[in-house]
């Protein structure tokens, strides 16, 4: 892998992930410099990547300003992205974390409804509450399409999973459904759903919110999963006889080994009392 921070792993990683959900080179210059003299210290990569997110809300405020709606879409969604790599590595308990996090929301959401393209912020219903997911409607949007459910990796959001397709399934006659499932984003910081084993579950779930909406096809469901996201997707279309296409993208096959590989030789593990959801 590519360690822009030589010897950090996981920070070098999560600057190739802001990468790949389209963050911008010239931005994380700004910010290069103060992170490899940091020695590792994450109040550094928090301070550090929640500057530049301000900044992007600048951008977007100036560009708003001047009727540029198109260019203050792009940089909210930059700064919604900051925002959310900026409080990976604070403690789940710290309160700058869901500062951080609600900073990212707003400006997703800035970001979303001035977007060149339908966005639907809509919620799947589960287990008395719900799971918060954007709906990205298939073009042309004249009859019934299949349609793919992104489900995101450990510690990525349906915003990260937005940013890295965009478009892509649009342009491409699919609806998108991008969720956070159990143990992701909104559904555990907010409706305090943890992850589970059984993920056919909330995958069901999905699949029955999209089959009583009249733009999607309910014979052409399929599964895109990353990293974790890609064992979610591989276990729920074993499970589900309504999943018609699955793809497991980077998938991590065993996730109690990594897990022990990480207690018995090193790793990043985050640990707190979240609470009950009650």
């Amino acid at each position: 892998m590519l360690e822009l921070i030589p010897g950090n792993y996981k920070w070098s990683y999560n600057i190739l992930a802001c990468l790949s959900c389209g963050g911008q080179v010239g931005d994380i210059a700004h910010i290069l410099d103060e992170l490899k003299q940091a020695g590792g210290d994450d109040n550094v990569w928090h301070g550090a990547w929640s500057r530049l997110a301000e900044s992007l809300e600048r951008r977007a405020e100036r560009a708003l300003s001047l009727g540029g709606e198109a260019s203050a879409s792009e940089n909210h969604f930059l700064e919604s992205l900051y925002y959310t790599i900026s409080e990976h590595f604070i403690p789940p308990a710290d309160p700058r974390r869901m500062r951080a996090y609600q900073k990212a929301l707003l400006a997703f959401e800035k970001a979303r409804v001035a977007w060149k393209h339908p966005v639907e912020r809509v919620e799947v219903p589960y287990e008395g509450g719900c799971l918060p997911a954007y709906f990205v409607p298939a073009a042309p949007a004249d009859q019934p399409a299949p349609t793919v459910i992104f489900l995101c990796g450990l510690d990525t959001t349906k915003e990260m999973s937005f940013l890295r397709v965009r478009d892509a399934f649009r342009d491409r006659g699919m609806n998108l459904l991008v969720v956070d499932t159990p143990g992701i984003g909104e559904a555990l910081r907010l409706g305090r759903f943890f992850t589970r084993y059984d993920y056919e579950v909330p995958v069901g779930a999905a699949i029955d919110y999209l089959q009583g909406r009249p733009d999607v096809d309910p014979e052409r469901i399929g599964l895109l999963g990353s990293s974790l996201g890609g064992y979610y997707v591989a276990r729920a279309s074993a499970r589900d006889p309504r999943v018609k296409a699955t793809a497991a993208w980077g998938v991590v096959y065993d996730y109690h080994e990594v897990w022990r590989l990480r207690q018995t030789k090193g790793g990043t593990i985050a640990t707190a009392d979240l609470g009950s959801r009650d």
